[in-house]
């Protein structure tokens, strides 16, 4: 055998056996998730089978979603159900559709709806998520595609283009190659087969929730104290929401094809889905245009909107301009909840479970078919 010839099949074999054996690994990681959201995926997991509804999205539903306050408002309007919150801090569109199929492949006997926050499906890299965990563990191969889809939407220079395709590959090759996971992964196991508990987690309270500023950032606590200390920015920006002329906005980055995959992966498992804006006093994301090309299909909650929803835009609502502190998480909640309903009334979801007594229909304004 020639020398050159010899070489190659060293490295197929190579890559064969490298390939092979992360995929075996793959098969045997009951919980692929080892960042800090280890114990939120591990204790969704325990908790799917009973419930009825689960919010997925960002930060902003993490700490803006209020499971006791939607359960205690959906049973007041005459619909008891169990509700738990999968947002994830720090997660973009790409990274919840991650967490939309890992929640798919739970016992879910119960869920029936999912309320799924619409964000831009923009692939930049923050300039801290380089090769850390949560980052890594977002990107799987399925993925890339799409991701890669995203990146050439993205309305940027060539170069930030090749700096975000090549975050994208090595991230997702890490994690395709269960880079530094051998021990977790075999940890994992010994654990399921002894009987014992998933290592390294913690008990998630309020079936998800959480309070904004509970382990906030130094760079969201310097934005919270510039709220407190200078309500007029917000008043102006605020004042400027509704105007496309004048708002700032994501624009361009919205993956349509991925978003009706999402949609139809939902539908598919026997879901409704339920798709949200969340109130952003700085910003607006989507964009006007991309809530509206969407509400012509299908149902959209647009709360991130100051016309409509003027209370929701307070700024003694917020820790910080993007997410909600308890109180306001609270009111957002529960005005969800009462639109939900009367959205189910209009006929533009399908009918709710009702206990015996129905109170009078809420009435809210929404954006989505009629």
């Amino acid at each position: 055998m020639r020398p050159s010839i010899r070489s190659q099949l060293h490295i197929a074999l190579f890559l064969l056996g490298l390939f092979g054996a992360a995929a075996f690994l793959a098969k045997l990681d009951k919980l692929p998730f080892w960042s800090w959201s280890r114990s939120r995926y591990a204790d969704a997991a325990k908790e799917l089978n009973a419930t009825d509804i689960v919010f997925f999205g960002s930060s902003r539903v993490h700490y803006g979603m209020v499971p006791a306050a939607f359960d205690e408002e959906m049973a007041a309007q005459g619909h008891p159900m169990r509700s738990y919150n999968l947002g994830i801090s720090g997660q973009r569109a790409h990274d919840s559709l991650r967490t939309i199929e890992w929640a798919l492949e739970q016992p879910r006997a119960r869920l029936r709806y999912a309320i799924v926050e619409l964000q831009t499906w923009d692939q930049r890299q923050r300039g801290t998520d380089w090769m850390t965990d949560q980052t890594i563990e977002n990107h799987i191969p399925q993925h890339l595609l799409a991701r890669l889809s995203s990146i050439a939407q993205r309305n940027q220079s060539t170069v930030d283009k090749a700096k975000n395709l090549l975050e994208t590959v090595s991230h997702t090759a890490a994690n395709t190659l269960s880079v530094g996971q051998g021990q977790r992964i075999l940890d994992g196991l010994i654990a399921e087969l002894q009987g014992r508990p998933i290592p390294n987690t913690l008990a998630v309270p309020d079936r998800g929730f959480q309070s904004s500023a509970t382990d906030a950032s130094e760079d969201s606590k310097k934005l919270a104290q510039e709220l407190r200390d200078k309500p007029e920015l917000a008043a102006a920006r605020v004042a400027t929401r509704m105007d496309p002329q004048h708002a700032r906005y994501y624009n361009g980055d919205f993956n349509y094809e991925e978003f009706q995959r999402q949609d139809s992966l939902l539908r598919a498992a026997g879901l409704v889905p339920i798709y949200i804006t969340v109130p952003y006093l700085y910003l607006k994301s989507p964009s006007f245009e991309t809530v509206d090309n969407l509400a012509k299909t299908y149902v959209v909650l647009d709360f991130d909107n100051p016309t409509n929803y003027p209370q929701l835009f307070e700024p003694g609502m917020y820790f910080d301009p993007g997410h909600f502190n308890e109180a306001g998480a609270a009111l957002f909640t529960r005005l969800a909840a009462r639109t939900i309903v009367s959205s189910a009334q209009e006929g533009r979801l399908p009918a709710l479970p009702a206990s015996s007594a129905t109170p009078a229909p809420a009435k809210s304004p929404v954006h989505g078919p009629k």
